[in-house]
């Protein structure tokens, strides 16, 4: 079993030394995204935090995935909405392959088997061998506060946080419990320096910007606030390389095995 390596996220972010790697929808470039063996396989591959997405089911169960509806993924049709637990249980999630630019959807599944799993089955197995990085979209008032139960449930305070779509889904879960830490997003906003500014001000610590935000000035403004970038997202080594040259802190990647290639590389001075 592998343990956290650091008591919290702050820990994480001030005391290693390399690019923090988190792993988008789990190890999804090589594994089927937003499953128990993505996410174990990039606790695995080193990953620090894992990252994955909430939808509800008809019965109300956090489950992971990240479309709105169920067809790219599975041999499902429809919203997850529209069936039980159960009922979704029944239904294989390995139909795309790859990761999220250039993944494609299969003709047939790559296992045999592979269920959907809920939010309580990811923080059962895994809260004490990686970080979380969980992302809200727009979840309904009774859902967002079966969320958060779990969260505190399962003491996640100092070892996970979610990732909304908007400022007001922050309050939002500040409301239910203000303890949980948030990240607000809105890629319709570029994340310049009074969007970091703001960012500070509403307390955030960790902040996801998009590749198109970085530039060198980005990365020194944001350490100079205290804010760790987490960016949103690297899938090559050219780009990883680049990223990491003008000091990017964290990178969110599909290729948890591609990104730690360019941080060996780099620190071996290849």
């Amino acid at each position: 079993m592998i343990m956290l390596k650091h008591r919290n996220l702050e820990e994480l972010y001030r005391k290693t030394e390399r690019t923090i790697v988190t792993a988008h929808r789990g190890f999804s470039g090589r594994y089927p995204e937003n499953t128990l063996t993505a996410m174990r396989e990039a606790v695995r591959a080193g990953a620090d935090i894992i990252e994955f997405d909430l939808r509800p089911t008809a019965d109300g169960i956090p489950v992971l995935l990240h479309d709105p509806t169920l067809d790219r993924t599975s041999n499902a049709h429809g919203c997850p909405e529209d069936y039980t637990l159960k009922e979704l249980k029944k239904f294989n999630f390995s139909y795309f392959r790859g990761g999220h630019e250039t993944g494609k959807r299969m003709e047939e599944p790559e296992y045999p088997e592979m269920p959907i799993p809920t939010f309580e089955e990811v923080l059962a197995e895994l809260k004490n061998e990686v970080f979380m990085n969980i992302q809200l979209t727009r979840p309904s008032d009774p859902f967002l506060k079966t969320i958060c139960d779990l969260f505190k449930q399962y003491d996640m305070y100092e070892t996970a946080y979610f990732v909304t779509d908007n400022y007001d889904d922050s309050l939002r879960v500040r409301a239910i419990d203000p303890e949980i830490e948030t990240c607000p997003r809105n890629r319709r906003i570029k994340m310049d320096t009074a969007e970091l500014e703001r960012q500070k001000k509403f307390g955030t610590r960790i902040i996801q910007p998009v590749a198109a935000d970085i530039t060198p000035e980005f990365c020194r403004k944001a350490e100079e606030l205290g804010l760790h970038a987490n960016m949103f997202c690297s899938n090559t080594d050219e780009d990883n390389r680049r990223f990491i040259s003008w000091g990017l802190r964290g990178i969110m990647t599909d290729y948890t095995d591609i990104l730690f290639g360019s941080i060996n590389a780099m620190k071996a001075g290849k």
